[in-house]
C-alpha cells in the first residue's frame, strides 16, 4: 500500500492545508481441500433448501427435478476459500501549528545548523515570510518557499501542531466458498462494501533529538456516516440457483442485497522517525494503527448455517477492523 500527502502553508506558517490519499490492496487470500471430511456439509443445513431445478421452476410439483446445493457440494471432491480486502481513503485537512511554531522553520540567523537548516543563499529581510506580512512575522532565514517554513529553531524542542477536517474511506470485503467436481463449480459468495465520511479532529507532536534527528507521534479520531451495502448469492456454473417452494412463484434465484447507514468509527496512531537530509528531504518511517469500528465484514454475515434467506445492512454492520504496520517515505518541503 502507499500514502500521497500534498499540503500548503498560508498565513506566514502559522497554518496549513493538507490533502492526503491511501491506498492498500493486499493479495486475495485463498484456501484449498482436495478431500471434504464426511458429513462435513451438516454445518450447512440451510443449503438444503436452495438448489436447481431440472424442469421448468413453475412445475406443480415442488420435489420433481430439484437437487439441492447441500447435496451439489457433497459431490464434489475440491474446495476452496477466498478473500479479498482493499482500503482507500482520502483526507481534507486544516492545520495549526499553535505551539512550538510552524511545521519547519529555519534558524535565526547566524546559528548554523539548528533543528531548521540555515541557508546561505537565502539573505536577510522577511525570508519565507515575504513583505506582506513582514510586520507579523519576526525575520527568517532558510529555505522557505511558498511561504512555507521549515522545521521551527532549537529555542525549543518540540512542536504540537492540530488538525481538523474530512475523510472518506472505503473498505471492501468480498469472500467466496467454491466446490469443483472436474467440470462445474458452485460458489457462495458474500460482499460487503462500507463507504465512511465523516469529521475527524487530530494532532501531531514532534521532538527534535538532534539538529537533523526528531521523533513525533500523532492521532486522529472522527465519527462517520457509513454508507453500508451487503450482497450474498449462491451460484452454479451449470444451473441457476433458486429457493425450494412449494409456490412456484416463489421459486427465485438466490441473489441477497440490502444497503443502509449508520454510525461508525474510526481512528489511527502514528509513532515515527525523521531524518533531515536536506532543507527540503526528510526521509520518515514509523509503526502505524488504524482502527474502525461500525463496519460490516464478508465473513461478519455468514450465519451459524452458512446462509440466511435475509440480510439487513444496518445489522450486518456490527464488526470491527484493524490495519497495522511499519512505514517508510519521504517528505519534501519547497
Amino acid at each position: 500500500g502507499y500514502d500521497l500527502f500534498f499540503g500548503r502553508y498560508f498565513g506566514c506558517g502559522q497554518y496549513a492545508v493538507s490533502v492526503n490519499y491511501l491506498n492498500f490492496d493486499p493479495s486475495r487470500e485463498r484456501a484449498m481441500i482436495n478431500t471434504m471430511p464426511v458429513n462435513s456439509m451438516v454445518a450447512m443445513p440451510a443449503f438444503a433448501s436452495i438448489g436447481y431445478y431440472d424442469i421448468p421452476p413453475g412445475h406443480l410439483d415442488p420435489a420433481a427435478g430439484f437437487t439441492s446445493m447441500l447435496t451439489r457440494f457433497e459431490t464434489m471432491p475440491n474446495f476452496a476459500v477466498d478473500r479479498d480486502v482493499s482500503f482507500q481513503g482520502v483526507e481534507l485537512n486544516l492545520w495549526s501549528f499553535g505551539f512550538g511554531g510552524a511545521r519547519r522553520l529555519a534558524p535565526a540567523y547566524g546559528t548554523g545548523l539548528s533543528c531548521g537548516f540555515h541557508n546561505p543563499f537565502n539573505g536577510g529581510g522577511q525570508g519565507a515570510c515575504g513583505p506582506s506580512c513582514g510586520p507579523t512575522c519576526p525575520p527568517r532565514y532558510g529555505h522557505g518557499g511558498f511561504g512555507g517554513p521549515l522545521e521551527r529553531p532549537c529555542a525549543g524542542s518540540s512542536q504540537l501542531a492540530l488538525s481538523q477536517g474530512f475523510r472518506w474511506f472505503q473498505f471492501n470485503d468480498d469472500f467466496r466458498f467454491s466446490g469443483y467436481d472436474g467440470v462445474n463449480q458452485a460458489n457462495f459468495d458474500s460482499n460487503a462494501q462500507n463507504d465512511l465520511f465523516g469529521y475527524q479532529i487530530g494532532g501531531r507532536w514532534n521532538y527534535c533529538l538532534t539538529s537533523r534527528l526528531n521523533i513525533g507521534m500523532g492521532a486522529k479520531v472522527g465519527a462517520y456516516a457509513n454508507s453500508v451495502e451487503v450482497r450474498q448469492q449462491v451460484t452454479d456454473s451449470a444451473n441457476e440457483v433458486r429457493y425450494f417452494s412449494d409456490n412456484p412463484a416463489s421459486r427465485t434465484p438466490v441473489v441477497l442485497r440490502d444497503r443502509g447507514t449508520v454510525l461508525s468509527g474510526l481512528g489511527e496512531i502514528d509513532l515515527g522517525l525523521g531524518f533531515r537530509l536536506t532543507d527540503c528531504w526528510t526521509v520518515r518511517g514509523g509503526y502505524r494503527v488504524m482502527g474502525i469500528s461500525g463496519v460490516a465484514t464478508s465473513v461478519g454475515m455468514i450465519k451459524h448455517e452458512m446462509f440466511s434467506e435475509n440480510i439487513v445492512a444496518d445489522h450486518e454492520a456490527n464488526d470491527s477492523v484493524m490495519l497495522h504496520g511499519a512505514y517508510i517515505g519521504t517528505e519534501f518541503n519547497w
